[in-house]
């Protein structure tokens, strides 16, 4: 396989470099903790190699004195007047360029490697039949994340900036988070293939069952929202949203029933659509100083 691309990436506890084809389908990953190559079932064994080679020339090498240089006798320097010292600035992780469902996906991959440690075959058999397992749970709702996601991107010729995959906790985050002219929405995105999705006052039903959708986005909302004040954004308010995808071309057989007090629902069709109706109540300034903190991954860890 050719136009493989490597990229190392290091969130969550996690040190790996995933390997991606030309149209950006994940091949696999290399843990760099634990010298250990994942594949991707389609994945050919050019993978493994460019990753394994990567293992071996990628991490720059320690640097060792020279002969001379260690005997060469040091130098007695005056012991410097003790000063107090300046309390550094917190690192950040710039959440900028995290990709849609980049946690999800991450999680996706260890459900998958405790299932093959379970068992050679059935993990195989259980993709190939779709049985519910942990894996396909979080590989479906990184689907859904992925697909609303790159939806979302295209507002950003609007003078929308979007957030993906905003880890708010341990092996939790927030789906996407777009600030823009219509203000600040958290959308949480449900993948539901095939479902019948019906919108009341209540909240959502999925094949006639009820769900927790609903107080699910409001709490989120909630959390952003002390969150980014906390660490200065100044917002008015953060409006949840859950997008619901159902792994097809076509529309969701979406029933709106009623409204949810608080709560937008929409799909991966008119998401967009809806953004675009939102009336103005955000300069770009505004815009702009909102992003530049909620871009940082230290206003999101819990004060």
């Amino acid at each position: 396989m050719t136009d493989i691309t490597l990229n190392r990436w290091t969130r969550y506890g996690h040190d790996r470099v995933y390997a991606a084809g030309p149209d950006g389908a994940r091949l696999g990953y290399l843990d760099l903790k634990t010298g250990e190559v994942t594949l991707e079932p389609d994945a050919d064994a050019s993978v493994d190699d460019a990753l394994r080679d990567w293992s071996e020339s990628g991490a720059p090498a320690t640097a060792q004195a020279t002969p001379d240089e260690a005997a060469e006798p040091a130098t007695l320097e005056p012991e410097p007047e003790p000063q107090e010292a300046e309390s550094p600035a917190p690192e950040w992780t710039d959440l900028a360029s995290t990709r849609p469902g980049e946690l999800v996906r991450a999680q996706a991959a260890e459900a998958w490697e405790r299932e093959k440690r379970a068992g050679k075959v059935l993990p195989h058999l259980a993709r190939a039949l779709d049985v519910h397992t942990d894996e396909r749970a979080w590989r479906k709702g990184a689907e859904g994340e992925e697909k609303v996601g790159a939806v979302l991107d295209r507002m950003k010729k609007r003078g929308w900036r979007i957030l993906h995959s905003i880890p708010v906790g341990e092996n939790s985050d927030i789906d996407h988070l777009a600030i823009g002219p219509g203000g600040v929405i958290l959308v949480n995105t449900k993948h539901h293939p095939g479902a019948k999705v019906t919108v009341t006052k209540y909240g959502v039903m999925v094949n006639g069952s009820k769900t927790d959708h609903a107080p699910q986005a409001r709490a989120q909302a909630k959390k952003a929202y002390e969150l980014l004040n906390a660490a200065g954004a100044e917002v008015e308010r953060v409006v949840p949203w859950i997008a619901v995808y159902n792994g097809s071309l076509l529309q969701p057989e979406m029933k709106l029933a009623g409204r949810i007090p608080g709560v937008g629902v929409v799909t991966n069709h008119n998401i967009n659509t809806n953004l675009k109706r939102l009336d103005p109540v955000l300069s770009l300034e505004r815009v702009e100083a909102i992003y530049e903190i909620a871009r940082r991954s230290t206003t999101w860890t819990s004060r």
